[in-house]
């Protein structure tokens, strides 16, 4: 099993089509072949982008997410 590469509330930048949004890591799940609900295995980040509604929480794979330099 992969390690998550983010952290529970770390603050990242993740791509929404061809932007990038500030957003907050409030949920981590790690997917195997028995469980993948995507086709795709790894850890798996649900996020909020700031600034949007709260019912807003798409769910990202490690590739559409970057750390930020925000301290």
């Amino acid at each position: 099993m992969a390690a998550p590469i983010f952290q529970l509330n770390e603050r990242v930048l993740c791509y929404h089509g061809p932007l990038i949004y500030e957003a907050k890591v409030l949920k981590i799940e790690h997917w195997d072949e028995g469980n993948t609900k995507l086709g795709t295995v790894g850890p798996h980040y649900f996020v909020h982008y700031k600034g949007w509604k709260q019912t807003c929480v798409p769910l990202f794979t490690c590739s559409s997410c970057m750390h930020t330099i925000f301290s």
